[in-house]
């Protein structure tokens, strides 16, 4: 994004449909143009296979089996309202054989049905529809069920003892795209309607437990909030020790424009903090136990990739120019390195990064066109992931017109 385009997208804060609109108009009149795609013929393509979100890593533990969901349909528009995905595993030589292992009616094309690794073990969690409610399940790689969850999972814990939980409901309502169409209705938790709370399941015992409210949050917080705002939780994500927890507060008021809060729960101390940011954040990722990735925005208006130390509060550009417009950042936790991508820019190339951050260097993996048509809540974003050796990365893809799980082995990029 160069600087008149941010510019005038950040001008047109509060009429996101006008911004939309604007937006759609500017790359469709410059997509015709001709573009060359970089690197595309060192990926690997699993066409009609998606994975999901940035936050979490869809390969095993010994790095066998490769989590998706794969789909019937051969349209971008194909919809979650209407329609199954499978839950299944690529696996063998370059994650190249498919076995299927259950299916869901709850997904989306963002996140999927929050498909992710429950532990070391070779267990799935994921999303479904069960007995009229959002319910977690559990199923190992040859496709047996092995238990269930009154709640719908989010972030699970990395020793896979625990997850956390919120209300998909409120999310459908407050960031299209992102919840599900089937609706769950209240659970009361704790003496609390569980829409309006953050959830702990303990996996052992199934049972579910409030962390905290929207209430609390609006309670604590020093901004000022319209009497008609709209709030939710989303984005939970563990840190690598399990210790403490993310979980982004958002809301909408008379601007239609979403704004967020940071916040990180110390499981030790049954404490929640809320980070010294601005109102815009959009995606993050722990870099290490005390460290958070964010694209937001500071308190001095600038926005970009940021450091946040959650532990001394102290706020830190990455200070990597390359990187000037919003990601899906994913962070190694062995070494000061992170994937990122973009969203498709005027020309409708959307790229991969790979970024050194002792050396302050990104390389450009990637970069591909995206068909117009993957745009809105229909967008096909990579999403990167690492495997668990650091060698290859996992994305999403429709350069090809087609939703793709796509590979690449970092070894096979000249940088």
């Amino acid at each position: 994004m160069n600087r008149l385009e941010r510019t005038l997208h950040q001008s047109l804060e509060g009429r996101p449909r006008l911004r939309n609109s604007l937006k759609f108009f500017y790359q469709a009149a410059l997509s015709s143009l001709p573009a060359q795609n970089v690197n595309e013929n060192l990926i690997q393509i699993r066409p009609q296979a998606f994975y999901g979100f940035h936050t979490t890593c869809p390969w095993s533990k010994d790095n066998r089996f490769l989590l998706t969901h794969r789909f019937n349909t051969q349209t971008p528009s194909g919809s979650p309202d209407k329609s199954c995905v499978e839950i299944g595993v690529f696996y063998g030589d370059d994650w190249s054989e498919y076995r299927r292992i259950s299916e869901t009616k709850l997904w989306n094309w963002q996140q999927g049905s929050m498909l992710q690794w429950l532990g070391d073990k070779d267990l799935a969690i994921f999303n479904d529809w069960r007995d009229g409610a959002h319910r977690a399940q559990v199923f190992d790689t040859s496709g047996r069920q092995v238990t269930s969850f009154d709640v719908p999972v989010a972030a699970t814990s990395p020793d896979g003892s625990s997850f956390l939980s919120y209300s998909f409901d409120r999310l459908s309502e407050g960031l299209k795209g992102y919840g599900y169409s089937r609706k769950s209705g209240t659970v009361m938790i704790d003496g609390v309607a569980s829409e309006r709370a953050l959830i702990y399941v303990d996996c052992e015992t199934r049972r579910p437990s409030v962390l905290f409210t929207l209430d609390d949050i609006i309670g604590v917080s020093k901004r000022t909030f319209s009497p008609g705002a709209y709030h939710y939780f989303s984005h939970c994500l563990y840190s690598p020790k399990g210790d403490k927890a993310l979980a982004f507060h958002r809301w909408t008021d008379t601007s239609d424009d979403v704004k967020t809060q940071a916040l990180v729960y110390n499981f030790q101390n049954n404490d929640v903090s809320i980070l010294p940011l601005g109102e815009y954040i959009s995606h993050a990722s722990w870099l290490t136990q005390s460290e958070l990735v964010l694209y937001a925005q500071n308190l001095d208006g600038q926005r970009g990739y940021f450091v946040v130390n959650v532990e001394s509060n102290s706020v830190s550009p990455l200070g990597e120019k390359t990187l000037s417009s919003d990601g899906h950042p994913q962070a190694r936790h062995d070494t000061p390195m992170i994937v990122t991508d973009t969203y498709p820019d005027r020309y409708r190339m959307q790229k991969l990064y790979c970024v050194d951050l002792a050396a302050r260097a990104s390389h450009l993996l990637l970069s591909l066109k995206i068909p117009l048509r993957y745009r809105n809540t229909v967008r096909c974003d990579f999403h990167p992931r690492w495997d668990r050796t650091g060698k290859y990365v996992s994305f999403d893809s429709a350069h090809t017109g087609v939703r793709a799980h796509c590979t690449l082995r970092l070894n096979d990029v000249v940088v």
